[in-house]
């Protein structure tokens, strides 16, 4: 079985008739008018174009009747009901959100039938009651600068059909983040499913967006797609499927289903800079005042005031810890380190690529495209814990002219510095007198990596003291907390990255002799 083609705008489940055979309709004209409304509608149903405000495009609902085709046996060549209800050159190929109502009957159904029984218009009207039949919709419970969000998903099951489409609603929060949708379609069938996915921002239009199929080595289709969710209130993300019939089979269609599983998910895009909390100091613990530390010059970078053989801090100034800990540790604070993992692009075109590749802060990439239109190419970021650091978006415009003409595009994230941290102070000690010790550290940023850092604290101080009141062996930890400054596409992001570094200490109780 053939994948179903991404790049097609709207799939024909029927044509015209065979050009090299007898062409019996019993209306050829409504079927090439039916031919050339479709091939019209499937041109300004772009992938990545902005639609009609609402509704997007004309949608068409046929209600048609069915007796049994009494003439196939004497002439094989009629279709089905040709020469009664003219099913067959009444049958429009199927856009997105059309609906087929086929009202099948031994010997009622005819034109008058259909007219007065009210079976046609109760039909019509629940299938205009929605122009999307939305079977389930939900919203992620994300407030910005306040959830604590990480990705937000929702799993059932559904059924694909001929004759309608089956859509699923995804309110997006006003905050800018990624709309994931997957389909799993578990079963293979005669008729492929197509799948779409409409991203619809109140004031700027609904753009079309296709899912990538991919078949796995167990029968499975899977289909899937990422859309950006812009920071505006009311944006919505709608994911439709339906089956379609194979071109040039039975007309009209019989209304097949096909099972299948669906996954709808969003993740936030990270804070603009300022968003991003620090970790939380302790209040017995003093901290330093910011230091910037520069523009990512490349050269090695030492900070103000780390000089070991600088002026001595007043008593008063160094805060003193007592070791009363019975785990022995004098501090708690834990490293936090968030790093670029991976560069996923998306063309818009179907095609896509993920580059695995942690030192690769800076990312670019040559693509073509194969046929005119405008399309929504994406690159994203993502870090080790999974969550995007940058995420940059374009819209482009192909014309004829300019197919298969390489575009380059090229984008940024977080360069992590490399940090040096040491803790300096003794090894070992004795019982109750204070022992100095100071966190020295040297950072060497990327070179034109774009990111910038600023000290936010050391921990537990530049310069403190401890004093153990029993022996054994303790452990001593500093830290030191670094925020990172760097290009995300929309802006600037920045991120808190921890630091810390530990001694182990012997402590011998004091021994008084004669």
């Amino acid at each position: 079985m053939a994948l179903p083609d991404a790049s097609a705008r709207v799939t024909s489940v029927a044509g015209a008739a065979d050009p090299e055979g007898p062409n019996l309709v019993g209306n050829y004209y409504l079927q090439a008018w039916n031919d050339a409304d479709a091939a019209r509608r499937a041109a300004q149903n772009d992938f990545g174009a902005v639609l009609d405000p609402w509704p997007p495009g004309v949608r068409y609902v046929s209600i048609v009747g069915q007796v049994p085709n009494l003439w196939s046996r004497l002439w094989p060549d009629v279709e089905a009901n040709d020469l009664i209800v003219e099913t067959s050159s009444t049958y429009l190929p199927l856009a997105d959100n059309d609906v087929y109502c086929l009202l099948p009957s031994i010997l009622r159904t005819n034109h008058v039938w259909l007219g007065g029984s009210g079976a046609a218009l109760k039909a019509l009207t629940g299938a205009l009651k929605d122009y999307y039949p939305i079977k389930a919709s939900f919203k992620p419970r994300y407030t910005p600068g306040k959830s604590k969000l990480v990705e937000y998903s929702r799993q059932e099951t559904g059924k694909a059909e001929v004759h309608k489409p089956y859509y699923v609603e995804l309110k997006l929060p006003a905050a800018r983040g990624t709309a994931k949708v997957e389909l799993i379609f578990a079963a293979s069938g005669p008729a492929a499913p197509s799948a779409w996915a409409y991203l619809e921002v109140p004031g700027s239009g609904i753009r079309r967006y296709p899912l990538t199929f991919t078949a796995a080595s167990d029968g499975k289709l899977r289909a899937s797609a990422e859309l950006p969710a812009p920071a505006q209130e009311g944006a919505r993300v709608l994911l439709g499927v339906r089956l379609l019939s194979n071109v040039g089979g039975q007309l009209p269609p019989p209304n097949e289903t096909r099972p299948f599983t669906w996954r709808l998910g969003y993740v936030p895009a990270p804070q603009v800079a300022g968003g991003e909390g620090l970790p939380p100091v302790p209040s017995a613990d003093r901290a330093e005042p910011s230091q910037a530390v520069g523009q990512g010059a490349g050269a090695e970078t030492r900070l103000p005031g780390e000089a070991s053989n600088g002026p001595a801090s007043s008593p008063a100034s160094v805060p003193v810890i007592h070791a009363t800990h019975r785990d022995k540790e004098t501090t708690s604070l834990e490293a936090s380190i968030t790093r670029h993992d991976r560069w996923v692009w998306i063309f818009g075109d179907g095609s896509s690529t993920v580059e695995d590749d942690p030192a690769a802060t800076e990312c670019s990439k040559s693509h073509s495209y194969t046929a005119p239109g405008t399309y929504p190419c994406r690159v994203t970021s993502w870090s080790t814990e999974g969550r995007i650091l940058a995420d940059y978006q374009w819209q482009v415009d192909v014309d004829a002219e300019d197919v298969g003409v390489p575009r380059l595009f090229s984008a940024q994230t977080l360069a992590a510095p490399e940090v040096r941290l040491e803790l300096v102070g003794p090894v070992a000690w004795v019982t109750g007198l204070p022992a100095r010790y100071s966190v020295e550290y040297e950072i060497n940023l990327p070179e034109t990596s774009g990111t910038s850092a600023e000290l936010a604290y050391l921990y537990p101080a530049r310069e403190f003291e401890m004093v153990w009141e029993r022996p054994g062996e303790f452990t001593v930890t500093g830290a030191m907390a670094l925020r990172l400054t760097y290009p995300c596409g929309s802006g600037l992001a920045s991120v808190v990255n921890v630091y810390t570094v530990e001694k182990k200490v012997k402590v011998y109780a004091t021994v008084v002799t004669d």
